[in-house]
């Protein structure tokens, strides 16, 4: 459900991608969902980095070095 309410929402955001979808070949589609997929990855990824830091620098008591 969710994934299919974030495409709905891709949809309006996109101009003619729907009509560019149905007329497109097969290979442009899967083409076009991998390279969505690499792009939400990505922002996960960078989601992950952003915290992983936040963590540090909250946990480190200041002006120290985090000893493990």
């Amino acid at each position: 459900r969710k994934e299919y309410s974030v495409f709905r929402e891709l949809l309006k955001i996109v101009p003619n991608l729907e009509d560019r979808i149905m007329s497109s070949s097969e290979q442009d589609v899967i083409a076009v969902a991998e390279l969505i997929q690499k792009g939400a990855s990505g922002a996960r990824s960078d989601d992950t980095k952003s915290m992983k830091a936040a963590i540090i620098d909250w946990i480190t008591p200041k002006g120290q070095a985090l000893i493990p």
